[in-house]
């Protein structure tokens, strides 16, 4: 369903915005935050300036963001007030914003320059985050590509 789904076009801006970023903020809590790891672990192996918010010790970052900054926010329903605090103090300082959510209904795309939907296959109270984790592969090498390229034109 995925790839049936998914619009090339805001695929390409996202990576667009991603890959060109000086510093890319991941932010993912909860059942989001082994993705949001997951991503940062692999831009960092691009060599990309990367930040993974994590809300250890409550520590207070919304004010790090910076021109050149781009915002990569996952969350889903029941969506992380964290999350969404982070999409839209970023949103209100001009920093653009990433999202990948589930529906067009997430209150992340009203904040959001871009925003990726995936609907995750429920069994019963439990939800899979299969999809979710094979668009994050396609988004990280997407990114590594361009950026990659962009390092061998400079």
């Amino acid at each position: 369903r995925l790839a049936e789904r998914l619009d090339p076009q805001r695929l390409d801006a996202a990576v667009a915005l991603l890959a060109d970023a000086d510093c890319v903020h991941v932010v993912g809590f909860r059942r989001a935050f082994s993705v949001a790891s997951y991503i940062a672990y692999v831009l960092g192996q691009f060599e990309m300036r990367v930040v993974l918010h994590d809300r250890v010790g409550a520590i207070e970052t919304m004010r790090r963001f910076r021109p050149g900054d781009v915002v990569l926010v996952i969350s889903y329903e029941p969506y992380s007030t964290e999350a969404v605090a982070l999409a839209r103090a970023a949103a209100e300082q001009r920093v653009p914003v990433v999202a990948l959510t589930d529906t067009a209904l997430s209150p992340l795309v009203g904040q959001a320059d871009v925003s990726l939907e995936v609907v995750e296959e429920e069994v019963g109270a439990f939800r899979s985050i299969s999809a979710t984790f094979c668009l994050a592969s396609v988004l990280c090498v997407a990114i590594g590509a361009r950026h990659e390229r962009s390092i061998l034109v400079k």
